[in-house]
């Protein structure tokens, strides 16, 4: 026999060995296998995992659409990848689970999305005390009561069933904590609908005349009146000192900045702090910040909710709610603090 034909024998020997030990071992908990389905029945899966225990895939660690069956998602000498969550089942095979497998991924996406910033998808099943359960695919996070919108909140249950779009604030995969927030998504899709405005504002959109000014953006338009004392200001601004900022004479913008050019909204914003600084004033103010003053001084002097919801642009009066119910918060606690029987 010829050395070659010896080398071959002993590496078929050797292959057979390893298939036999590999037969022999069986997989530990937690570890991921991939197997091909041998039989699907209506409570369960049996998987052919290579080794002397067949896998057993139970109905309820698979995630299913509702109506579908095991059969809709499996077939014969299908290739299946599952968790080991227990090597014996009681009646001799290993348990295996999809939605284990699929949890990781989830956690791993959660992860991902807190990391780079980026928005999930959830849907509120329930509430809790301070917030509500959301589920993220096969993994549940925590919104709390202030998160769920950019408006007071006073009953949770209504957020129930629905389906939001959220950012990932904290996460603790270690600790299987998640929580989400419906509010910073909104204050950031807030906060690209103002800068477009600005972006768009030109001169003439501003109607010193008429004292009305025109908000734009690609999906829509609103007109808001100026008082006396705004349409004076703008009326020097427009007269005396935009002329000497301006870089060209054709800039179509109303408001720029020291080069002559677009003041941006993080330009306005420095303008805020600086008065901010110089008055004296310690809370923190932002643009948003004069919004809300305009809106609930509005209501305090006796403007319908309706009219406010024009001028602020808002798509839903819910929104817009969150004013009124700061102004009869503000009337309790006058209430309590001035009546003698409070």
């Amino acid at each position: 026999m010829s050395d070659v034909t010896l080398e071959n024998n002993e590496a078929k020997m050797e292959d057979f060995m390893d298939e036999i030990e590999k037969s022999l071992r069986l997989p530990r908990n937690g570890e991921i296998v991939t197997g091909k389905v041998h039989q699907v029945n209506e409570k369960d899966v049996i998987v052919n995992l290579g080794c002397k225990k067949d896998g057993i895939l139970p109905i309820n660690e698979v995630s299913l659409e509702e109506g579908q069956t095991l059969a809709d998602l499996f077939k014969v000498d299908d290739e299946v990848q599952a968790k080991v969550i227990k090597t014996d089942d009681g009646d001799g095979g290993i348990l295996l689970s999809r939605k284990k497998l699929e949890i990781s991924a989830n956690w791993n996406e959660i992860v991902e999305a807190h990391e780079n910033k980026t928005v999930l998808e959830v849907k509120v099943t329930r509430t809790v005390n301070g917030g509500v359960i959301a589920e993220y695919k096969e993994v549940s996070g925590f919104i709390p009561l202030s998160q769920l919108s950019d408006r007071y909140v006073e009953d949770a249950s209504e957020f129930v069933g629905q389906t939001m779009e959220v950012k990932v604030s904290r996460v603790d995969q270690r600790r299987n904590r998640a929580v989400f927030s419906h509010k910073m998504f909104l204050n950031e899709e807030k906060a690209k609908l103002v800068a477009e405005i600005w972006e768009n504002l030109n001169v003439d959109d501003v109607n010193l005349s008429a004292g009305v000014l025109r908000c734009k953006n690609k999906d829509k338009e609103r007109y808001i009146p100026m008082y006396p004392a705004a349409i004076k200001a703008l009326s020097e601004y427009a007269e005396f000192i935009r002329p000497e900022m301006i870089a060209l004479p054709d800039e179509p913008s109303f408001f720029v900045n020291v080069n002559g050019e677009r003041m941006s909204r993080q330009g306005f914003w420095k303008i805020i702090k600086s008065y901010q600084q110089k008055a004296g004033i310690e809370k923190d103010i932002t643009p948003h910040t004069l919004r809300h003053s305009f809106a609930a001084h509005l209501l305090e002097n006796g403007a319908d909710i309706h009219s406010i919801q024009e001028m602020l642009g808002h798509a839903d009066i819910s929104s817009t709610q969150i004013y009124s119910q700061l102004v009869k918060k503000q009337l309790k606690d006058v209430y309590k603090k001035a009546h003698p029987r409070a």
